[in-house]
Order: structure tokens, then C-alpha cells, then sequence
């Protein structure tokens, strides 16, 4: 009488029900990382524009001049107050930010702007 061999490996039921259940786990976890990668994207927006109004303050007390962050809608821009032309110029190195994508800024009037004399 021969001895029968085991097959080894899976078969194609196991491999299925295997395919099944990481297609189950995907879309439970999706949507929650789609959630998290947009909370973080405001987060990161938050924390870029709180950090440039700080430099704003920062600025305007270092070199005795007035700073003003302009915001609208998806981007804002540091600037100073040119006493000399008696208008406010791009602070250089600082180019128009982008905030992430759809993140926006919105208040009543539209635009708005933060202004920081010398004196903070």
C-alpha cells in the first residue's frame, strides 16, 4: 500500500478567505486615515501661520519696524512698513505661502491682517 503525500502549501479556499479579510481590514481603515491626514494637513496649516505671526512679532520688536502677516483665503505673506516709500513690502526671503489643500482662511470682512508695531 502506498503512503499518501500531504500537499503542501494553501489552497485556493485558505488564499480567498485570506483576500477577504485584508480587503475587510482596508476598508474599515481607510476612511479613518483619509480623516487623519486631513486633520493633520490643519493642524500643519495652524502651526505654519501661528509660527509666522510669531515671527512677525519677533520682527517688528528686533528692528524697531512695523510687520503685518496679510491673509486671504489660501495663502497669507509677511511684510514690513517701509517708512521711506510709506508702503508695506514683501519681507524678503518670505514669497506668498500656500496653506495645505482645501484648507482656507475666512473671516467676516474677507481679508484680514495682523499688524505688529515696534513696541509688540
Amino acid at each position: 500500500m502506498k503512503m499518501l503525500e500531504k500537499n503542501k502549501g494553501f489552497s485556493l479556499v485558505e488564499l480567498l478567505l485570506v483576500i477577504a479579510l485584508i480587503g475587510v481590514m482596508i476598508a474599515i481603515a481607510v476612511p479613518s486615515i483619509v480623516r487623519q491626514i486631513s486633520h493633520q494637513r490643519l493642524v500643519r496649516s495652524a502651526r505654519d501661520l501661528f509660527t509666522e505671526i510669531n515671527a512677525a512679532r519677533t520682527n517688528a520688536i528686533t528692528r524697531n519696524v512695523r510687520y503685518e502677516i496679510d491673509a486671504a483665503g489660501t495663502a497669507y505673506q509677511l511684510k514690513y512698513f517701509n517708512a521711506a516709500t510709506a508702503s508695506w513690502v514683501n519681507e524678503p526671503g518670505h514669497t506668498v505661502v500656500a496653506l495645505q489643500p482645501n484648507i482656507s482662511i475666512t473671516s467676516p470682512a474677507g481679508a484680514f491682517q495682523v499688524v505688529y508695531n515696534p513696541n509688540g
